[in-house]
């Protein structure tokens, strides 16, 4: 009996480490499969949620088609333009988002010399749908676009113009005065198309992104062609309404 007792111990302690081990396992299991969710949930967006979003353009840089010149021109700066709109998640980690945008670009403000200067304005209505998918989100939709483009003249002495005004006076010929001639002139663009944005949060609340925009104008000399803009932004999110979050 003895012997038997003594002989079967070694098993019985196997099997009692094994169950130990495999409880051990099944809780870590069951620990682990109830702390994902709360990792993913950190950046996840739920069902029915509403946020309110403000954008800031942190560069933004578009080109623009001149009819009366026959040319391209661009239009840049840095940080003179916001937005705001809504956001709803219609499901888990899908939302609309409806933004409306502003901001002015243009040589105006910078100290670049130039004999032209030109001031944008531009206005920007977008209508997104987005991909969250951890620190990302990915948009793509529809936008209008109104823009309206200034420039003006500057009169100021420059030693090579002047030599190239008096060359041409002399051979009576018509003075320099640059690409876009002397006169001052404005037009205004409307136009449709779509976006694309590009983001990455850095926590829930705050993200950076770029933005890339082609839309089709329909006035002013410039129907059938495409304004292009592209954009790095900032965006900030505050939630709206507070609902449960839903994984399956």
């Amino acid at each position: 009996m003895n012997h038997l007792i003594s002989h079967n111990s070694p098993k019985c302690k196997l099997r009692f480490f094994a169950g130990i081990l495999f409880c051990f396992l099944l809780s870590l299991q069951y620990g682990m499969a109830q702390d994902v969710p709360k990792k993913l949930g950190k950046y996840d967006v739920p069902k029915g949620r509403w946020n309110l979003v403000f954008t800031n353009d942190i560069a933004y840089n578009q080109w623009n088609y001149i009819p009366s010149h026959e040319t391209w021109d661009s239009s840049y700066m840095l940080m003179f333009g916001v937005g705001a709109g809504l956001e709803y998640a219609y499901c888990r980690n899908r939302t609309l988002i409806l933004t409306a945008e502003t901001g002015v670009t243009g040589y105006a403000f910078t100290m670049e010399p130039s004999e032209w200067s030109h001031l944008t304005q531009y206005y920007n209505i977008n209508l997104l749908h987005t991909f969250y998918w951890k620190h990302f989100r990915v948009g793509i939709g529809p936008t209008l676009g109104w823009n309206n483009w200034q420039y003006i003249y500057r009169e100021e002495y420059d030693p090579e113009v002047e030599m190239i005004d008096d060359e041409q006076e002399n051979n009576e010929q018509e003075p320099h005065y640059g690409k876009f001639g002397k006169d001052d002139f404005s037009f205004t663009r409307f136009a449709a198309g779509a976006d694309i944005q590009i983001y990455y949060y850095i926590i829930p609340r705050l993200g950076f992104g770029a933005e890339y925009s082609a839309r089709w104008m329909w006035k002013e000399g410039a129907k059938g062609k495409c304004d292009h803009h592209w954009a790095l932004k900032a965006q900030l999110k505050f939630r709206l309404s507070k609902k449960k979050r839903h994984y399956q």
